[in-house]
C-alpha cells in the first residue's frame, strides 16, 4: 500500500510539473508574439462596460452606425444604384473621388451610392441593402475572397492579433447557417458577455485559437499541432478546391440567393491587386450558382494593367486597389453593366 501511495505521488507530482511547465511555455509565448494563438478563456467574460455598450447600441448588422453613402465630391442629377461589400468596395486608402463607386458614377452619368463598410461579409452586405428599403435601378455587390470566410465567422475578433498579441473582442455581425439545405439567419446574440461567449462557439477563426486553460499539457501540444500542420484561414485565398473553401463559398452564393428586392443584382468579382484574376472555375461556379445576376469579372483588364504598370503601383499600403486600379475597376463594370442590358 505504502510503494502504490509513493507511486501516485511521484505521478501527480511529474503531472504538476508538466501542467506548471505547459503553462509557463503558454504565457512565455504570448508574451513573445503568441505564434501558437493562444488566448485566455477570461476573453468574452472579461470584456469591459464600454465593450458591452458597444455590443448594446450597434445596429443588427453590427455596424456601421451611420447608414450614410461615403460622401461624393460632386454630384449627378440622379441616383441610379448602389455599391454594396467590404474594403474593396468603400476604397480604404484613396480619396473620394478615387473610389470606383464614384469614378463608375461619373462614367454612367448618375450617382452610384457608396454603402460599401470595411470588414463587411456577403451576409452584411446583403442584410444591409435590404434594411435600407431603397429603389436603385441597380445594385453591386463586390464581392472579395476574404468576405466569404467573413460570412462564417461570428465577428473579427479572431482574425487577428491585437497589441499584445491576444485577440480583442470585436463587434458581433449576424450569420447565415447552412443545415442540410436549409439557410438559417442567426442574429446578433444578446448584449451579456456568456451570450456572447456563446455565440463564437463555432467561429471559423476562433477554431484556430487554442484557449490556454487546464489541462495545460493537452491544449498546449493541439496549439503546437495546429501551427505546424493546419493553415490559418486568414493567411489563405478561398478561390481554390478545397472543401472547406467551396463549403464557404457555398454558403456565400447561397446568401446571395436570399437577395430580394426591385433593384436588379450585380455581382462584382474583385480579385486582390497581389493575384489581379479570379480563376476561371471559380467564375464559372459563380454563373452556375447566380444564373440570373449579372456577373462581372474584371480579371482582364486587370491583369493587362498589371503588365503596364506592375502590381506594386495597383495596390495600397494596406492592400487594397490603388486610383489606378479603381479606375479600371469602374471602366469593367460600366462595360459589364452594358452587357447585361442594365446601363441606366
Amino acid at each position: 500500500m505504502r510503494g502504490f501511495l509513493a507511486r501516485a505521488v511521484r505521478v501527480f507530482v511529474f503531472i504538476a510539473i508538466v501542467e506548471v511547465l505547459c503553462l509557463g511555455f503558454g504565457v512565455l509565448s504570448i508574451r513573445r508574439g503568441n505564434a501558437f494563438l493562444l488566448y485566455y478563456p477570461s476573453l468574452f467574460t472579461a470584456m469591459n462596460n464600454e465593450q458591452i455598450n458597444r455590443e448594446k447600441t450597434a445596429p443588427s448588422t453590427g455596424w456601421p452606425k451611420d447608414t450614410a453613402p461615403r460622401k461624393q465630391p460632386t454630384h449627378q442629377a440622379t441616383t441610379c444604384g448602389a455599391a454594396m461589400g467590404g474594403s474593396f468596395t468603400y476604397g480604404d486608402d484613396v480619396e473620394d473621388s478615387d473610389t470606383w463607386p464614384y469614378l463608375l458614377g461619373r462614367k454612367l452619368g448618375c450617382d452610384v451610392d457608396n454603402l460599401g463598410a470595411s470588414g463587411f461579409g456577403i451576409d452584411q452586405s446583403v442584410l444591409h441593402y435590404q434594411a435600407l428599403s431603397r429603389h436603385d435601378a441597380f445594385v453591386i455587390f463586390g464581392i472579395t475572397s476574404v468576405m466569404f470566410t467573413a460570412d462564417a465567422a461570428a465577428s473579427w475578433t479572431f482574425y487577428s492579433k491585437a497589441v499584445d498579441n491576444l485577440p480583442l473582442p470585436a463587434l458581433t455581425k449576424p450569420r447565415f447557417l447552412l443545415e442540410g439545405d436549409a439557410l438559417i439567419l442567426k442574429p446578433r446574440p444578446p448584449s451579456l458577455r456568456s451570450a456572447i461567449a456563446e455565440y463564437h462557439d463555432d467561429d471559423i477563426f476562433r477554431r484556430e485559437w487554442t484557449p490556454l486553460q487546464f489541462p495545460f499539457s493537452w491544449h498546449i501540444a493541439r496549439a503546437v499541432y495546429q501551427r505546424a500542420f493546419i493553415p490559418r484561414l486568414s493567411d489563405d485565398n478561398v478561390m481554390n478546391q478545397r472543401e472547406t473553401s467551396k463549403a464557404m463559398r457555398k454558403l456565400g452564393w447561397r446568401i446571395l440567393q436570399t437577395y430580394r428586392g426591385s433593384a436588379q443584382p450585380v455581382v462584382f468579382m474583385i480579385p486582390s491587386p497581389d493575384e489581379v484574376e479570379i480563376k476561371p472555375d471559380i467564375i464559372a461556379e459563380a454563373r452556375s450558382a447566380l444564373p440570373s445576376m449579372c456577373l462581372v469579372d474584371p480579371s482582364p483588364a486587370l491583369t493587362h494593367l498589371a503588365a503596364e504598370i506592375g502590381t506594386v503601383r495597383m495596390r495600397t499600403r494596406t492592400g487594397h486597389f490603388s486610383p489606378e486600379g479603381n479606375a479600371v475597376l469602374a471602366e469593367e463594370l460600366a462595360a459589364g453593366l452594358a452587357r447585361c442590358g442594365i446601363h441606366p
